[in-house]
């Protein structure tokens, strides 16, 4: 039985069809017809369907909850997160689940994923309370709630966020970064006199279209002896996309440009700048793409870094901070990029001084956004929490700030004596040269407490409430990738409930099959169910 229950393991984990498992199975009995382990799988697509949506799943949620409600800890806080995307007419709702496992690290897993119409503040939150509350789990260990930077969230009036707290006083609001660096950058785009997103879209609209154009453009690469490439698709609601199809147009330049100067039927958007006259709006234009490379660039590494999984609030505020000082300096010193520079020297006088003018009043745009809108979680002083970074030797009466802003229920004089347990240990995980987070600087710390047998629960409170608040919401938007990997065009009758079974099977196990054909091999309990016909019922 172990086999079968990792056949289909493996099958939900690299979307294969329950038919090809199928007919796999039937294949090893006729190869391996001498053994009796191959000669004993046998799993159609109602069995695999049902072992999967009763069993595999629902213990994919079991384990990670009942490690949040482990009696033997002192409070293990989780954050909750949410978005909204459509599958065609559906909405669909993923409940995202972060907490901090000590020997582990940062741990974000799917509680639920729940198909609703209703978008409304109330619609959204009930659905997050229920989805709690089913599961076992409570609104009194919620440290914090992510979601997009809509009003419907975090409005001050009537939003999931006041009616959260309502409930509990002390769940914070964890904005999300990425939604602020990609809508700080077209608002700034909205300052440019060329509108680049338009070109863009225009470019990659008219060779898509059509294969005749497509094949003209090659021959024009071959003349200007550049290796071929696609045109990027750009698409204005994923983040920061804009960017890699603006680099992706400059490493073309030459071949673009002469395609676009030998043709009449290109769009009028794109005839304007690639004429045959001596106006020099190709290289303006081409001194725009520069200057949105070089700081879109720099956008995206901030985003993707900030994207990362186990990333912590303080090294979110830390990375976009440093983005803010980037901005500020190249404002400061008229920098636009070493490529602009050259594009800029070759224009005229007028035409140079106004675009410096424009890309400095870009600068000043999106460091404004930025700075009004960059609230990690409010009300939040992050300052206070970088010491836990661990990039320098922390101080008690760091910790006791810490403690007291979060008015945590600790016993003063064990959490010192547990500090002074661990201080020697704590300045050897310091890390001058920032190769470790702060995530794998905590495991490692709990994972030598643990060998050398120190207890530390009230360190282990504080640190389980801080390292589960987020500072993006893309693990979340993660969630709608998996759901569209599985949710194909092949599959589009395949209900609600068992796309979400295979999602959490996909996200809560992070096991191999090797791994999980162990697991499976010695967990009776599992066995028993996946045996039992009551998971046809």
């Amino acid at each position: 039985m172990a086999a079968e229950i990792t056949m289909i393991y493996h099958t939900v984990k690299h979307n294969l069809s329950y038919n090809s498992m199928d007919c796999g199975n039937k294949l090893l009995r006729e190869i391996f017809g001498d053994s009796k382990v191959a000669s004993k799988i046998a799993c159609g697509r109602t069995k695999a369907e049902m072992i999967v949506k009763k069993v595999l799943a629902p213990k994919s949620v079991t384990d990670f909850v009942n490690n949040l409600n482990d009696p033997s800890k002192s409070g293990v806080f989780f954050s909750i997160a949410t978005d909204a995307s459509n599958h065609k007419n559906r909405k669909m709702f993923p409940v995202v689940v972060r907490y901090f496992d000590p020997l582990v690290g940062i741990q974000n897993k799917i509680l639920d994923f729940i198909e609703q119409a209703d978008e409304s503040a109330t619609g959204i939150y009930n659905l997050l309370k229920c989805s709690i509350q089913n599961n076992g789990l409570s609104l009194e260990n919620v440290s914090s709630f992510c979601a997009d930077n809509a009003n419907v969230n975090y409005g001050k009036h009537h939003s999931v966020m006041k009616l959260l707290n309502n409930d509990n006083g002390n769940i914070l609001s964890a904005n999300c970064s990425n939604h602020i660096l990609h809508n700080g950058c077209k608002h700034a785009s909205d300052i440019l006199d060329i509108d680049i997103e338009l070109i863009v879209l225009k470019l990659y609209g008219h060779f898509a279209s059509s294969a005749k154009r497509r094949e003209k453009l090659q021959s024009f690469f071959t003349f200007v002896d550049l290796e071929w490439s696609e045109i990027l698709r750009h698409v204005p609601t994923r983040w920061l996309s804009l960017t890699p199809a603006v680099d992706r147009v400059l490493s073309n330049w030459e071949a673009i440009r002469s395609y676009l100067k030998s043709v009449e039927d290109c769009p009028k958007a794109l005839q304007k700048y690639f004429s045959d006259d001596d106006s020099g709006k190709d290289l303006i234009l081409q001194a725009y793409f520069c200057f949105f490379s070089h700081i879109g660039n720099i956008l995206v590494n901030t985003s993707k870094y900030i994207e990362n999984a186990d990333l912590t609030i303080m090294e979110t505020f830390t990375a976009v901070r440093g983005l803010l000082d980037k901005i500020c300096q190249r404002k400061s010193d008229k920098f636009f990029g070493s490529g602009t520079h050259k594009i800029l020297a070759m224009l005229g006088t007028n035409n140079r001084n106004l675009a410096e003018v424009i890309f400095i009043e870009f600068y000043s745009h999106l460091h404004a956004y930025l700075t009004k809108r960059f609230i990690i979680v409010q009300n939040i002083p992050i300052n206070d929490l970088l010491p836990l970074c661990l990039n320098k030797e922390i101080q008690f009466n760091e910790l006791q700030d810490i403690c007291k802003y979060f008015q945590f229920e600790l016993n003063e004089d064990d959490l010192y004596d547990e500090f002074c347990s661990v201080r020697e240990i704590l300045k050897c995980k310091i890390d001058l040269t920032g190769n470790a987070n702060a995530c794998q600087k905590w495991v490692a710390v709990f994972c030598e407490c643990r060998s050398k047998g120190i207890n530390i629960p009230n360190l282990e409170k504080v640190l389980s409430f801080v390292m589960s608040i987020p500072g993006s919401n893309a693990h979340t938007e993660r969630v709608f990738s998996i759901m569209n990997n599985k949710w194909t065009d092949v599959r589009n009758r395949s209900a609600t409930e068992l796309i979400k079974a295979e999602m959490q099977i996909v996200t809560n196990f992070s096991m191999t099959c090797k791994e999980f054909f162990k697991l499976s091999s010695t967990d009776l309990k599992l066995l028993t169910e996946c045996k039992s016909n009551c998971k046809y019922l």
